[in-house]
């Protein structure tokens, strides 16, 4: 599926509408999902880092489900993903990179867990529909 292999990047590029990711995934590599508009459901259990544009552009994702402790989302990872409507990223999640919900039009809820300290320039660009958005005082920066 996606693994980063001794250096190398494998992508997917199934049609499956719902993905999960398997637990031996800890990297989900730059682009490894972009432009899939199949997949409408990705669960994430042991990715401990989401690398750029990971998921960029998956047009009918509308569902991420994470059920580790704690990932690293690199910039722009779930940009573009028009049908998202909200994310809950899990306890121990460090920071939110810049632009990784930049243009989730439909993006109305938005959980931030206590561990993170600080959000990124554009985070939530273009998230036009955005009402609610819960994070705590431990997040000391918002750019």
């Amino acid at each position: 599926m996606i693994l980063k292999q001794k250096g190398r990047d494998l992508l997917y590029k199934g049609t499956a509408e719902i993905v999960e990711v398997p637990s031996y995934i800890d990297t989900i590599c730059y682009g490894a999902f972009k432009d899939n508009n199949y997949i409408k459901k990705i669960i994430i259990s042991n990715v401990m880092l989401i690398e750029d544009n990971a998921f960029s552009r998956c047009t009918n994702l509308s569902e991420v489900v994470f059920s580790n402790k704690g990932v690293i989302i690199h910039n722009g990872a779930f940009c573009g993903c028009i049908s998202l409507k909200e994310i809950r990223l899990p306890e121990g999640t460090p920071y939110i990179m810049p632009q990784v919900f930049s243009g989730c039009k439909s993006l109305e809820y938005v959980e931030i867990p206590s561990s993170v300290s600080w959000i990124g320039e554009l985070a939530f660009k273009g998230c036009i529909l955005l009402k609610y958005v819960n994070f705590h005082s431990n997040t000391t920066r918002i750019n």
